[in-house]
């Protein structure tokens, strides 16, 4: 990581840790007698609103800040890697990145759609992101409740890792979003024995794998 980077990463990550705990400690019914059930549910809710909204604002910032910067490094190799025909992005992928070319025909065909730009080669990268905020969300809204969901995604939207790698055109958030697929499906298959868990467990899990290496 580069120097001055260093100081905002921490300070993003303070402030991803500091909403934890805001939603923890605030986002949760106050046992006060003298309050009622309905103005609890309407405090709490407004709260939670509010918190919500100013992460999700904060997060989309960062992301979109940045979007349309110069291509790193690495980020050319990706421009490289998908510049020619679909054979030459499966040769480019194993011989130039020695990776699997499953992320990188991803961003082929989005390009062969939009065509090339930096946002353009960037913007799976946030789908992605944006898709492994929401199955996280579900996934603990599933193991525990809707509040814990709600902590999960606040968490992830704003951690400084998941804002890189959500506007990197680099496999890294198409790897996350296959990861927490895979632990989704996981958890649903255990908790319910259905066939879908079962299903999404092993896609996550084929996913993952061919992120990055196959």
């Amino acid at each position: 990581m580069m120097d001055f980077l260093a100081i905002p990463f921490v300070l993003l990550g303070g402030l991803a840790l500091l909403l934890v705990w805001l939603l923890s400690a605030f986002a949760k019914p106050n046992f006060n007698p003298n309050t009622s059930p309905e103005q609890l549910t309407a405090s709490n809710s407004t709260l939670l609103i509010f918190l919500v909204s100013v992460t999700g604002m904060i997060g989309l910032f960062l992301r979109l800040y940045g979007m349309n910067n110069s291509l790193w490094l690495d980020e050319f190799g990706t421009l490289w890697t998908v510049e020619g025909d679909f054979l030459q992005v499966v040769r480019r992928a194993f011989s130039f990145q020695g990776q699997s070319p499953f992320y990188y025909l991803i961003v082929w065909a989005w390009v062969h759609l939009l065509g090339i730009s930096e946002i353009t080669l960037r913007l799976p990268s946030l789908l992605f992101g944006i898709g492994t905020v929401y199955t996280a969300y579900r996934l603990a809204g599933d193991l525990y409740d809707k509040r814990a969901g709600v902590i999960t995604a606040c968490f992830l939207w704003i951690a400084p890792s998941m804002v890189q790698t959500s506007v990197d055109a680099r496999p890294y958030a198409l790897a996350l979003f296959m990861a927490v697929i895979m632990f989704f499906g996981f958890a649903h298959a255990t908790k319910t024995g259905s066939r879908s868990g079962r299903w999404w467990f092993i896609m996550g899990a084929a996913g993952l794998f061919s992120a990055h290496y196959l």
